[in-house]
């Protein structure tokens, strides 16, 4: 789903350091930088997980339920 410093930032989890360094790399990017990141990472969560795409995901499930009661 992220894809580090292209959609998002990804840090260890657990690891304080980690998350210090991550931060510490957002506050460094310009301005235009920061909202390249936001820009992408919402056209990546309206591409997959638009209302649309929920609906076709559940559609379907209920297809293979049904199929498999049969």
């Amino acid at each position: 789903m992220i894809e580090d410093g292209v959609n998002g930032f990804l840090f260890e989890p657990g690891n304080a350091d980690d998350l210090r360094t991550k931060l510490e790399s957002v506050l460094d990017l310009p301005p235009s930088g920061l909202r390249d990141v936001g820009r992408r990472a919402r056209a990546y969560a309206e591409a997959h997980y638009s209302s649309q795409n929920h609906y076709d995901m559940l559609v379907s499930l209920y297809n293979k339920v049904k199929a498999a009661r049969s």
